[in-house]
């Protein structure tokens, strides 16, 4: 009498049969469905933070740019880069058309014979144009150069 005698098994018993492997699959399955919300969100989250990032990128070349002149701007220059009234331009940011907004304050009046401050503000705003994306504003010392 040999082992598998003793033990009350035969050779077919052996192993996983179609059925074991069958509901092991299922399972698979199950747990992968119920992960798909955890990715879809993650996936979500990624975008976000990614036209951010960008927009970000873009207000700090765009900062960059108006404090690049010096201790000290021409008012006329400023003036026409940064109207009161504010100017508007439509890039792509992030894969989508995006509205980048810039203005300027002059809290002493407009540019005179003196040196004023004015505060110069940057914003991408959202596709819909409801909300900014980024922002950003400084202040910069303008007068006749």
């Amino acid at each position: 009498m040999g082992l598998t005698a003793l033990r009350g098994l035969d050779r077919d018993d052996e192993g996983f049969g179609m059925v074991e492997v069958i509901i092991s699959m299922m399972l698979i399955a199950l747990l992968a469905v119920a992960m798909l919300p955890v990715m879809l969100h993650g996936l979500r989250a990624s975008t976000v933070n990614t036209e951010a990032t960008v927009a970000t990128q873009v207000v700090n070349r765009e900062m960059d740019t108006a404090t690049a002149g010096g201790e000290l701007h021409d008012c006329d220059t400023i003036a026409n880069d940064w109207p009161e009234s504010g100017r508007e331009l439509s890039e792509e940011i992030g894969g989508q058309q995006r509205t980048v907004r810039w203005s300027a304050e002059y809290p002493d009046g407009p540019c005179g014979e003196g040196v004023i401050p004015v505060k110069l503000t940057v914003q991408v705003l959202n596709s819909s144009g409801t909300g900014s994306l980024a922002e950003a504003s400084t202040v910069v010392r303008a007068g006749p150069l």
